[in-house]
């Protein structure tokens, strides 16, 4: 069930430090979650996990095949990686390794995926991939999702300690627009209605979901009714 957030705010967390705190969540819990990265604690906030809960948080340095392979080894184990790197390097970089550690073995692994797009703006070219969820959709086995905000983010990391495969999400790092009202809970597999229309359907996913919702209320004014759906599955 979902409830809307009011027009035209923004998160009053960052999307970084809902994944912190999640993975610092699960640790105090008792979870058997491991989180992997390649050499990017800090973009997500999560030098504090490390520091806290050392054992729990495996850096493998600026090799990312080398990090899927690593995450799949620990799946056979009976832990629960949770791997993040951005999406270009969670993409093309370590394709094979996604499909040969994750898709094809069915291990159990969860990438979240940062910085895509125009996101990435000040990483430069080589960081702002567009492709990166086509390349993931290609694989049979694989989940593909792109967050809205916060409270979506917080719900569906809730989901993904419960479920079983290879699933891969999509995310900003900073604040995003808000969406979602809190305690709005989501189906994977099923996108939101956000707005009823009877003359054109926009659908999106991510950052230009608020976009959608913008574009909807314009034309509204010229006489259009647009229907709205947030396809983050």
């Amino acid at each position: 069930m979902i409830k809307l957030a009011p027009a035209g705010l923004k998160d009053d967390i960052e999307m970084r430090k809902v994944y912190a705190g999640f993975v610092a969540g699960q640790i105090e819990a008792g979870s058997p979650i491991i989180a992997l990265e390649a050499d990017y604690r800090s973009s997500m906030a999560r030098a504090s996990v490390a520091r806290d809960y050392p054992q729990h948080v495996i850096n493998c340095g600026i090799m990312e095949a080398n990090v899927i392979g690593t995450a799949a080894g620990l799946a056979l184990t009976g832990r629960k990686p949770f791997v993040h790197t951005f999406t270009a390097f969670a993409s093309r970089r370590c394709f094979d390794q996604l499909f040969m550690a994750l898709d094809y073995q069915r291990n159990n692994v969860k990438v979240i995926a940062s910085d895509a797009g125009v996101t990435a703006c000040h990483n430069g070219g080589t960081h702002m991939s567009f492709e990166d969820m086509g390349i993931v959709r290609g694989l049979a086995h694989s989940v593909v999702l792109e967050v809205t905000d916060a409270v979506m983010f917080a719900d569906i990391l809730r989901q993904l300690m419960d479920l079983d495969g290879f699933y891969w999400l999509r995310t900003i790092r900073k604040q995003a627009r808000s969406i979602y009202a809190p305690g709005s809970t989501f189906t994977i597999g099923k996108g939101n209605v956000l707005r009823e229309g009877d003359d054109i359907t926009l659908i999106a996913n991510g950052i230009m979901v608020a976009e959608a919702l913008e574009a909807a209320r314009q034309l509204e004014q010229e006489g259009v009714s647009a229907a709205v759906i947030d396809m983050f599955t």
